[in-house]
């Protein structure tokens, strides 16, 4: 007859409940799934930057609200909930950093005490601006050559 010591019967719950826990947890989710839901929120912000785009006028308000779209843009971008894919996680704080970049550039704008006392501020942060343009359509084009690949691409 089998004797089975009772000093390890404790530790069945335990073993039990990992490896229900490890079994019923849920697959990860697919790249093509993480590459649909970014697009989603990149396109939003794509197509809110358009409007900046296309506006002939540059004073203090729009300058405002470029500085909010930006910052609203960062917080979407990173409201995300986690990616699981490595080109995906780094997307996502490339495009963080950048409209943070917008973000600041535009708050150094808008500080007319800042600019009035040293106008090499406002320059800075005009070349910025005009230096994360490129940037921004670089990391668009290489993001849907990735997204591409799996039926996704922001539209520009």
């Amino acid at each position: 007859m089998f004797h089975f010591p009772v000093k390890y019967l404790n530790l069945f719950p335990a073993l039990a409940s990992i490896f229900l826990i490890a079994g019923c947890s849920p697959p990860p989710e697919k790249i093509e799934d993480q590459c649909q839901r970014f697009v989603k929120v990149m396109q939003i912000v794509v197509d809110e930057r358009q409007t900046f785009k296309n506006n002939p006028k540059f004073d203090r308000d729009i300058l405002s609200l470029f500085k909010d779209f930006a910052d609203k843009s960062v917080k979407s971008i990173k409201a995300q909930p986690q990616f699981n894919d490595n080109s995906l996680i780094n997307y996502q704080g490339q495009f963080s950093k950048l409209y943070k970049q917008y973000k600041s550039a535009g708050s150094n704008l808008l500080k007319s005490g800042n600019v009035e006392k040293n106008p090499n501020i406002g320059y800075a942060s005009l070349n910025s601006i005009q230096q994360s343009i490129p940037e921004e359509k670089k990391l668009i084009t290489d993001f849907n050559s990735y997204c591409n690949a799996h039926g996704f691409q922001v539209k520009i």
